[in-house]
């Protein structure tokens, strides 16, 4: 059976590449969706079999040396120049943003204009900024392409999780959100940080403020994390329950990801238009 390749970007644009998965050549692009999100740090995408619900493929561009919104763009563009699956005719294409968010109640109303988005999730509302050299990149090589807030799944999978601390991590910042006993929310913010101990100290500190018990009070761990890592044993040390998240999902693995933690990147796979 052919394949599609994913291949590797040369080294003049600077970035590692990863990846799980395989996509037969066999199977028409336009069954295919694209979800895919674009940070200072890397590219990253999953492939899906719309027609059986499954993620067949992952692919992570690391950047490396990314410190301006030009370069950032000027990197996206070379990557998806030099990557075979991100030059395939989708039939859906989704833009998983991760930007700087406020909350507000469903109620509130902002015009929204080119750049601003305000995207409505349950009782809430999330309004955030698109990067404007980006947005040209991405609309250019996917004119089709819909954005959506990484942290909209994030709400949308943990709104019956009651009573329960929930922390999505990223490389420098994490969203926390906690719903009270009667499943309202009571704190949904984002925290930038540089080490471990930074991390246990913003965590604490919202304990301290929901007054929230630690040892009754389940923490419940997403994102780029792993059991391995400093910030896990400091959670662990500090929580009596402490948990990964299981995503609550209808799509499916290929065989290939038997070794892929569902709690990682879990808000990009499930993330809908």
């Amino acid at each position: 059976e052919l394949f599609y390749f994913s291949h590797v970007a040369d080294t003049s644009v600077k970035s590692t590449f990863n990846s799980y998965g395989e996509i037969p050549n066999s199977i028409e692009p336009s069954l295919l969706e694209l979800k895919i999100s674009v940070s200072e740090y890397a590219v990253r995408y999953f492939v899906l079999n719309n027609m059986h619900k499954q993620v067949v493929f992952y692919g992570e561009h690391i950047l490396h040396h990314v410190s301006t919104s030009d370069e950032l763009a000027h990197r996206f563009e070379k990557t998806a120049d030099k990557d075979e699956l991100l030059q395939l005719g989708y039939g859906n294409v989704v833009w998983g943003c991760n930007n700087a968010y406020e909350i507000f109640p469903a109620g509130f109303v902002v015009l929204p204009n080119d750049l601003l988005v305000m995207q409505r999730v349950g009782d809430a509302k999330i309004l955030f900024n698109q990067d404007e050299k980006v947005k040209s990149v991405m609309l250019k090589k996917f004119p089709s392409a819909s954005i959506s807030h990484l942290l909209s799944v994030w709400f949308q999978q943990t709104q019956n999780l009651q009573s329960k601390l929930l922390v999505n991590v990223g490389l420098t910042f994490f969203d926390l959100v906690f719903y009270d006993e009667t499943g309202n929310l009571k704190l949904a913010t984002r925290y930038s940080y540089q080490t471990a101990k930074d991390f246990i100290y913003y965590v604490l500190l919202c304990c301290e403020d929901l007054n929230i018990d630690r040892t009754k009070t389940e923490l419940i761990l997403a994102g780029e994390i792993t059991q391995q890592s400093e910030i896990y044993s400091l959670c662990y040390r500090y929580f009596s329950h402490v948990n990964f998240f299981q995503p609550d999902s209808s799509i499916y693995f290929s065989k290939y990801f038997e070794e892929f933690p569902a709690h990682l990147h879990y808000n990009l796979y499930n993330l809908k238009a």
